[in-house]
């Protein structure tokens, strides 16, 4: 366990050493959940590491090292407060963005298209808790077993729990296991929390509904899970602490393998939400949802990382927005992959266990279609063979890994290849890029805005090898393929002008590192602006009001605006992006007191607030003139000008 004073003391002597003479400023802390007191451990690495830089470590809250752990929070999960962390790796960060392009008046059309396609409505929390049965079952019963007879030997020793079989003590917690809505708690011999009472009273309520269980056995288990059980002395205190505290370690990879790697194979009705730490049941964020997340994270992890891809996430940074567009076209989405299903019948093979694919694989694959469909299809046939193979193996319907269903693997594989085919008429693939051509350009603006938003959001964003460029890659390996550094070295310099606003030129994706270079740019003439500026939502107005997220970040004497579209779909009926300042007339963002002027970075314009109805304004016809966003900084003004 590396927890142990010696093994922790061999495991970090190299990283200590790098820090002592100066070489490491931060360190992220990957699958923090499985150690046994991951609070603990990151107070004892703050130590050591306070010690080698020759700052003694005051308190407990004393951090004189950056550290990122790799946390997967729930929706409704806070990062715990006595942490010494500057925040968490970022998946919350990538679902809460992600939610920006998602339009929430698309839930339910999109449902029903999903129930009708595959013939079933999916209940997804049923999913995630047969997904963490099945875990259980097949990989990691023999560890619950053990868990079983150390909870067995407690039980024994007093009279009113020893009738408590080890069977029923192992079906009570595999079912508390499964019903936990989040990857663990964090109970110690020293503190439970109320969040953590919460957590335990919440899958002991689920698992005592769907159990004919005695009740008595859950509250037995729930009595030992929040160590309530040892307080009247008639249990050890030791015992029932040891046992919380393993039995924390144990839930972590059941959630992982039960939802990450199993119940977000599952469930496709939008599949751009299945994300690591995401809830395709939450179905969009208002941006005032938005606003509030990034005052919370500037007020208490200013520091943590923002990312939108990682080695682990399930589709790329801009795969995942362009799915996003589906959620603002359901009626054409339907027309679609309705014609698509009656175009491809003649593909799909019937074999003794059922159709292959069945129809919720096969929605899947023209999700991923939408997504990730690249400019250069070459090779592009055989990237998602390799993936929808891995997406079968890991829903564990049809195939799995412990028990794979060859047959239908290749069914599946060439069905892929059936639609794909160019060498013949092929009326799905016609129509399929006919609505690619509707998607792409909304989906492409996702992206840039997305990009743009994770660069000047309070945070520190994390930018994955490779996506410079549009990172149109599926689930992992195909996420982990060579980057073409040579295509990015001679694509840097290529825009050095004003951002082009026609859509036929962001192809290559250069438009897309053109702003991160500027942006980077800001960050590195303004970096307190960045590190310690305020971040001020402003008040939109106008009749698409709740298509623009706007926002200021204040500094000394440096300020910075950033406005962006989301939801754009409907904006633009043909696809196509420009006219960019005829679809934002009478809207109105709210200008910084300080006010202007400002210079657009990405449009190279000069932008002047005005005044309307006693108010200074930015109009977002002047805004989006020349390019569909804006990042403004602001332009100093020599003095005596103005007056």
């Amino acid at each position: 366990m590396v927890e142990e004073p010696e093994l922790f003391a061999r495991a970090h002597r190299l990283t200590l050493d790098m820090i002592r003479a100066g070489l490491i400023q931060g360190l992220r802390i990957d699958h923090v959940d499985g150690l046994f007191n991951p609070a603990e451990y990151c107070r004892h690495l703050q130590a050591q590491a306070g010690e080698a830089l020759g700052r003694p470590v005051r308190d407990a809250g004393d951090q004189p090292l950056l550290l990122w752990v790799e946390k997967i929070l729930a929706y409704h999960e806070p990062l715990r407060r006595d942490w010494p962390v500057a925040g968490t790796t970022g998946y919350e960060y990538a679902n809460l963005v992600n939610g920006l392009f998602v339009d929430a008046d698309g839930e339910a059309a999109l449902g029903a298209i999903y129930a009708r396609f595959i013939g079933f409505e999916m209940n997804f929390e049923h999913e995630v808790i047969e997904a963490k049965k099945r875990i259980i079952d097949e990989h990691m019963a023999a560890e619950l077993r053990v868990l079983a007879g150390r909870l067995g030997r407690i039980a024994a020793s007093h009279w009113r729990s020893r009738d408590f079989t080890l069977s029923v003590l192992v079906q009570a917690l595999k079912e508390v296991v499964a019903c936990l809505p989040v990857y663990r708690t964090y109970v110690t011999s020293r503190r439970v929390t109320d969040t953590d009472r919460r957590y335990i009273e919440w899958a002991m309520a689920k698992a005592r509904r769907q159990t004919g269980m005695d009740a008595t056995v859950f509250d037995f288990v729930a009595a030992m899970l929040d160590t309530s059980l040892a307080k009247d002395g008639l249990y050890s205190r030791r015992a029932v602490v040891d046992f919380a505290m393993r039995l924390q370690q144990y839930t972590g990879p059941v959630m992982a393998k039960g939802f990450e790697d199993t119940a977000l194979y599952r469930y496709n009705r939008l599949i751009s939400l299945n994300e690591v730490g995401g809830e395709p049941t939450r179905f969009g964020v208002s941006v005032t949802g938005f606003h509030q997340a990034n005052r919370a994270r500037a007020r208490l992890h200013p520091h943590a990382l923002l990312a939108t891809a990682t080695h682990d996430t399930k589709r790329g940074e801009d795969t995942r927005v362009r799915i996003d567009v589906l959620s603002e076209l359901p009626d054409e989405w339907r027309q679609h992959v309705e014609r698509w299903g009656q175009l491809n019948q003649s593909f799909r093979k019937m074999l003794e266990t059922g159709p292959a694919p069945e129809p919720n694989d096969e929605i899947w694959i023209y999700q991923t279609l939408v997504g990730a469909w690249p400019n250069d299809d070459a090779g592009f046939d055989a990237r998602l063979s390799a993936v929808v193979v891995k997406v079968m193996k890991e829903a564990k319907r049809r195939t799995s890994w412990a028990h794979p269903d060859e047959a239908y693997e290749q069914a599946v594989v060439e069905f892929v290849h059936r639609i794909l085919e160019t060498n013949r008429r092929n009326p799905f693939l016609d129509d399929f890029l006919a609505f690619r051509r509707r998607v792409l350009p909304v989906g492409q603006l996702n992206g840039l805005a997305q990009t743009l938003l994770k660069l000047t959001v309070p945070g520190v964003p994390d930018i994955y090898q490779g996506t410079e460029l549009w990172d149109l890659s599926m689930v992992d390996p195909d996420n982990r393929r060579p980057v073409d550094y040579d295509l990015r070295r001679r694509l840097l310099d290529s825009l050095d002008g004003p951002l082009p606003a026609e859509v036929a030129r962001w192809q290559d994706g250069a438009v897309k590192q053109a702003l991160i270079r500027r942006t980077l740019d800001l960050r590195h003439r303004h970096p307190a602006l960045f590190a310690e500026g305020t971040y001020r939502p402003l008040l939109v107005r106008g009749p698409r009001a709740a298509n623009v997220v706007a926002f200021a970040r204040l500094h000394g004497d440096a300020q910075m605006v950033v406005v962006v579209p989301v939801q754009t779909a409907r904006l633009w009926s043909d696809g196509a992006i420009a006219p960019l300042g005829a679809a934002w007339r009478g809207i109105h963002v709210e200008a910084p007191r300080r006010g202007g002027p400002f210079r657009d970075l990405l449009s190279g314009r000069t932008v002047e607030p005005v005044a309307r109805r006693g108010a200074m304004v930015l109009a977002a016809t002047d805004l989006f003139a020349a390019f569909p966003m804006a990042l403004l900084e602001g332009v100093a003004v020599p003095d005596g000008v103005g007056d």
